[in-house]
């Protein structure tokens, strides 16, 4: 488990992030990882798609 908030996170909008990453023996992975910004336009639209939802109580 690896909880990222706030600043030290790169965090654009304050929330809870949790990462849930499962791990093997030699699996070669670290802690590390480069930081990918993520697509602003596709963000958004989730975004008002999550809360149109949530307003019309729909699934």
């Amino acid at each position: 488990m690896l909880q990222a908030n706030g600043r030290a996170a790169c965090q654009s909008v304050p929330h809870f992030h949790l990462h849930l990453v499962p791990r093997w023996e030699g699996d070669g992975r670290g802690l590390n990882w480069e930081l990918v910004p993520g697509q602003a336009d596709r963000i958004r639209t989730v975004g008002e798609r999550i809360r149109a939802l949530l307003r019309s109580g729909e699934e």
